[in-house]
């Protein structure tokens, strides 16, 4: 078991969290029980950019009216005080290749009541997955959530506080991050997910493609390549954006891995995003988490296949593997 110790509870709980989102019976009431450090550090204080509907069409994002719809339904029954957008979304280098990078600022009355634990998760199913997979037709993850307890005692491994330096929401609420890790588990866990990230990369016919080679698993495959740098970096306590991680790993590592980096990047340049008919199917079957499951799978396998196969040859993925695995062999051989 990696996790351990009264510092690291917070990490857990939403991590437990996230895997009971749809099961609200199984919630904890909140984080109130645990005990708390006396020595607290605000690392980041953001105040988000407040999107305007004149800005939102001016960037092209057709989807703004229904995010303004699915927060007011929240907001009215006092479950959510704000939606912030980050990532390529945020600080508006989106390429069609880009995931919808969103936080959920829960109210912290929703962990003190049954029924609004209920009323959230069925917010979450019924309104912001399914909003999701409409603005990505293959996104392939959910949201990021914070709340008030949450952020009197964060844990950047949940996401790096760096990931809100460029942002915009609908209400422009104020974060306060204070950061309870301990830099050594930081650095311990950090380590454990790019070597167990690295080990999927270097088998990706059965990690990535085993219902073959479609936009979905394409798209996932690179994510999950590009994520090795900010991984690396963070392993050595060092956590700075997905997008410096990159640009400095290239400067400082000229391998083969970095070549795939590079081959990633340029596909993730020319992507393209037509996806009519998986954007009206899949929010039909998505409700309680992003993927929803092996029809999920079927149905982007199907709907997403070989859209931008012409961006790439099947010898960048097994060059990609072959990188991967020599990465892992060079960490290995310096433990």
């Amino acid at each position: 078991m990696r996790i351990g110790g009264p510092i690291n509870k917070y990490y857990d709980y939403y991590r437990q969290f996230l895997a009971e989102l749809h099961e609200p019976v199984m919630w904890s009431d909140s984080l109130s029980s645990i005990n708390v450090s006396k020595a607290k550090k605000i690392n980041k204080c953001v105040t988000p950019l407040v999107m305007t509907e004149q800005k939102a069409k001016l960037e092209g994002f057709w989807w703004y009216k229904n995010l303004l719809k699915i927060f007011y339904i929240a907001e009215k029954e006092g479950l959510v005080r704000d939606i912030v957008v980050h990532g390529s979304y945020g600080d508006f280098s989106m390429t069609s290749f880009s995931d919808l990078e969103i936080t959920i600022f829960i109210d912290e009355s929703v962990f003190q009541d049954f029924y609004r634990k209920e009323l959230f998760s069925f917010w979450v199913k019924k309104h912001l997955n399914k909003f999701i997979v409409r603005v990505d037709p293959i996104q392939h993850h959910g949201a990021f959530y914070i709340w008030p307890d949450l952020l009197s005692e964060y844990s950047e491994l949940i996401l790096p506080c760096c990931a809100y330096n460029s942002c915009w929401s609908l209400r422009g609420k104020k974060l306060e991050f204070f950061v309870n890790d301990d830099i050594n588990f930081f650095k311990k866990e950090s380590s454990f997910r790019l070597r167990a990230t690295l080990e999927i990369l270097s088998d990706p016919e059965l990690n990535f493609f085993r219902l073959g080679f479609n936009d979905y698993s394409v798209k996932r495959y690179l994510s999950n390549l590009m994520l090795i740098p900010a991984f690396y970096y963070q392993s050595k306590g060092d956590l700075i954006s997905k997008r410096e991680a990159i640009l400095r790993f290239i400067k400082e590592f000229p391998s083969g891995f970095t070549e795939s980096l590079l081959t990633a990047g340029r596909i993730r340049e020319r992507w393209s995003s037509q996806y009519g008919a998986l954007g009206v199917a899949r929010p039909l079957f998505v409700s309680e988490r992003i993927p929803q499951g092996r029809l999920d799978l079927m149905i982007l396998s199907v709907f997403s296949k070989n859209k931008n196969n012409k961006l790439f040859q099947i010898d960048d993925f097994w060059a990609a593997r072959r990188n991967s695995q020599e990465f892992l062999e060079v960490l290995c051989g310096n433990c």
